[in-house]
């Protein structure tokens, strides 16, 4: 996965990352190697953006360019709020919007802005490129989508990465018991054996130790605000969010952050 991933990124000279949108497909099929640091726009321009501009980078990528590759089948380019342009490339299986990979950022214009100044101009002749290798890219992500990380649904490893990816992709929204039971369309009580049975944790536990382990990611790799992380992780407050982090740490996050930052 990342060799593909990293000679897209020699080949094009550009940034990618990859939004998947079926999180029971992200769980059960190769798909589910993708690892956050590929999820994620890491840029220095949209780090630098997202500072000031958040409410519009999220109503871009989790509305505006979702219900635009709803709607257009094939790949197209597309220049957001700030001035940066990017090949959308949409990934539809079985009539469903499943993943979206996005490729840039650059300037198709010699027009530029404060912003807009640090990223490449792409000539049309590098945007047909892109374009030419717009449909392998497709058709890899539709084979990491179609294909089973596991041999049988009933296996405990099936039902564990089930739940573990439902609660990573619903981690914000500080998902219960009851929730997860609705997922996975059994009793509260015999999800809650489920989790035992296939984590050893219990719920509460294994809820936690993902929100710690997407907390030290976010904390690693992004620059976001410490209150954005927390409320990523799905705590209501970042007071709640530091007593927790210094709990299972010994650190604050932003100790942790200090100590273990990550370039990428």
């Amino acid at each position: 996965m990342q060799q593909t991933l990293s000679a897209i990124r020699r080949s094009t000279g550009l940034d990618l990352c990859i939004k998947i949108f079926d999180p029971k497909r992200s769980a059960t099929s190769g798909a589910g190697l993708i690892e956050l640091k590929d999820q994620l726009h890491l840029s220095e321009f949209c780090l630098d953006v997202k500072e000031s501009q958040k409410d519009a980078c999220i109503e871009c990528d989790l509305r505006l360019i979702p219900g635009l590759c709803s709607r257009e089948r094939r790949p197209f380019f597309h220049t957001c709020h700030a001035g940066a342009s990017e090949l959308i490339i949409p990934v539809h299986l079985e009539g469903q919007l499943s993943a979206i990979v996005y490729i840039g950022q650059f300037r198709v214009s010699q027009k530029q802005s404060d912003q807009t100044r640090s990223l490449p101009l792409l000539k049309p002749s590098a945007q047909n490129h892109l374009l030419g290798l717009a449909p392998m890219i497709e058709a890899y992500l539709l084979q990491l989508l179609r294909t089973p990380r596991f041999a049988k649904e009933t296996s405990p490893d099936y039902r564990k990465e089930t739940i573990i990816s439902f609660l990573k992709q619903s981690l914000s929204s500080n998902p219960d018991l009851p929730a997860l039971a609705g997922h996975l369309g059994l009793s509260v009580t015999r999800t809650a054996h489920v989790v035992r049975e296939t984590s050893g944790q219990s719920f509460v536990a294994l809820r936690d130790e993902l929100r710690l382990q997407r907390a030290r990611d976010l904390l690693q790799t992004t620059y976001f605000k410490v209150s954005q992380i927390a409320s990523e992780c799905g705590f209501s407050s970042s007071h709640y969010f530091h007593r927790f982090f210094r709990k299972h740490t010994g650190f604050s996050p932003g100790e942790f952050r200090s100590q273990h930052r990550l370039e990428v």
